[in-house]
């Protein structure tokens, strides 16, 4: 009887870690092509998260609007803010080292949540939509996680469509793989960068819609997300987009399992004990190329 409970309840912590390891993917891979494209290590991705969040609660809020609806709304206002960040303080720095792209993008970082803090003060928000639960057997799959999770699939097999086949998908792959000869071929770098920087945020919106049906919202969630991205795209490879993927539900399987067997915050103490023993015997992460 125990040992059926057990299983059971094993059984459902691998669900909830599925469900929100596809979305820790997604959102990292917004993280992950612009480190790929541009070697930027980019510390306000969480805040497009919260903005991306922010705005699915006003729409939803004020004017009765489908959260997820709000994508339409959230996403393009992202590009075009992330484009401005880009033109006016990243490009000056992009070609420096990666230690000068992670302190300006912490700077911008701390200036947005401030921001919302004023704006919006630290009360948690949260938006009543997809409650309620499905039943299967005697698993549980929360709806808010199962929308969530099924778009986030979506959303990234069309990144990927994107990138793998349209001219301006492949035009950011070339780049990535050598700025240099892809100049040399009649790709002007600086508009990739450009469009790479806003596309990202786009996503990084896109995910905090998402995720605002599933958690609270407010100005510093964007922190506890960009951690972990981070440990998304280092137990996967750094700017490895198949490896975000892998590294999305390796950190949402660890989580959910390590909840399961530790209370609090043992799935997260679980998680970085693997993030730990990857860069310790796998720097280059599940994906990179090692480095002899």
């Amino acid at each position: 009887m125990i040992s059926s409970e057990m299983g059971v309840m094993l059984s459902q912590a691998v669900v909830s870690g599925l469900l929100i390891g596809a979305v820790y993917a997604f959102l990292a891979l917004g993280l992950t092509l612009i480190f790929g494209v541009m070697h930027v290590i980019n510390i306000a991705h969480g805040e497009m998260l919260m903005l991306g969040a922010y705005t699915s609660f006003w729409m939803f809020t004020l004017f009765g609007m489908n959260p997820l609806l709000a994508i339409v709304v959230s996403a393009p206002a992202m590009f075009v803010l992330g484009t401005l960040i880009e033109k006016f303080t990243i490009e000056r720095i992009v070609e420096d080292i990666e230690t000068n792209s992670l302190l300006l993008t912490f700077g911008i970082s701390i200036c947005i949540m401030n921001l919302a803090i004023w704006l919006w003060t630290t009360d948690y928000k949260a938006i009543p939509f997809f409650t309620g639960s499905w039943i299967a057997g005697p698993l549980v799959f929360p709806k808010s996680r199962m929308v969530g999770a099924a778009l986030s699939v979506a959303f990234t097999l069309i990144t990927y469509l994107f990138l793998k086949f349209s001219r301006l998908g492949k035009a950011i792959r070339a780049t990535a793989d050598s700025r240099d000869l892809s100049s040399i071929c009649g790709i002007y770098v600086k508009r990739i960068y450009l469009i790479t920087y806003g596309l990202a945020s786009a996503m990084g919106a896109t995910a905090g819609a998402l995720v605002s049906i599933m958690f609270a919202v407010y100005p510093e969630m964007g922190e506890s997300f960009l951690m972990r991205s981070f440990t998304v795209i280092v137990l996967g490879g750094m700017g490895h987009p198949i490896g975000a993927i892998l590294g999305g539900i390796l950190l949402g399987l660890s989580e959910g399992i390590g909840s399961l067997y530790l209370s609090g915050e043992g799935g997260g103490a679980i998680t970085f004990v693997i993030l730990l023993l990857v860069l310790l015997f796998r720097p280059a992460g599940l994906m990179g190329k090692r480095t002899e």
